[in-house]
């Protein structure tokens, strides 16, 4: 709403999941019915959350493979907010046998080349610190500054983190990202390179960050890893957002 850019809402049923259902012969119809009951119930809480905030909600609905859609529908131009867990099936139940776990693609869709994508972990607080994880990539700094030019967390301060043993530790590495956050009028740090973790959080403390920018989505790309949510194997309890390329 402060960018004054187009929100759309996209309504999307996941028949993939139905088909599955539908080959196990456990009642795909009856489980397309209870996904597009949830999704009407979310379509009308999004709308009227938007008439209340004043703004214009233009919403599409399909069903249909869901990364094919959103590739075709965003071309990789616009971005994607989705909750942090959660699929498109809209956590309608699925019948004994169909799966053992329920279905996970969320960080997958990365992957896809949909574009850059916003999870959001449910904290609403204003954003004043952006830790930006540095793997030494190409397509990082294009992501900070993307974000920078579509004015994403205004204001915020950025922490650059590079990985130690990396491409990121290069002084012209730091230059480079430095002069895209002072293009950006943006107050910036630069921290001790970290090295990679095994067995344990990737980054440990992350209070004081709202956000956090990664150049691609952890590994393995499974939002619950053995009862394990994926946002506490980045940190323990904290619920912010991450902005993916």
């Amino acid at each position: 709403a402060r960018s004054r850019r187009g929100l759309r809402g996209l309504a999307l049923v996941d028949l993939d999941i139905a088909a599955d259902v539908e080959r196990h012969r456990h009642g795909g119809d009856a489980f397309r019915r209870r996904c597009r009951d949830r999704l009407a119930r979310a379509v009308a809480a999004a709308e009227d959350a938007a008439d209340g905030a004043g703004l214009h909600l233009a919403m599409h609905y399909e069903e249909g493979s869901v990364p094919g859609i959103l590739a075709r529908l965003r071309g990789g131009r616009d971005l994607l907010v989705l909750p942090a867990r959660g699929w498109f099936d809209h956590g309608a139940e699925i019948p004994p046998g169909c799966y053992s776990w329920h279905p996970d693609g969320l960080l997958r869709l990365q992957a896809c080349g949909t574009g850059p994508m916003l999870l959001v972990g449910g904290d609403a607080a204003p954003v004043g610190r952006v830790l930006v994880a540095d793997d030494g990539s190409a397509r990082l700094p294009g992501l900070v500054g993307w974000m920078l030019l579509h004015g994403l967390w205004p204001g915020a301060e950025l922490a650059f983190l590079p990985a130690r043993g990396t491409p990121a530790e290069d002084p012209a590495r730091r230059e480079r990202l430095g002069s895209l956050a002072n293009a950006g009028g943006r107050r910036w740090s630069w921290l001790p390179p970290a090295a990679p973790r095994a067995g344990g959080p990737l980054y440990p403390d992350l209070r004081g960050c709202g956000a956090l920018v990664l150049p691609g989505a952890p590994c393995p790309p499974r939002t619950d890893w053995y009862g394990c949510f994926w946002l506490d194997r980045l940190s323990p309890g904290w619920r912010g957002r991450v902005l993916l390329p």
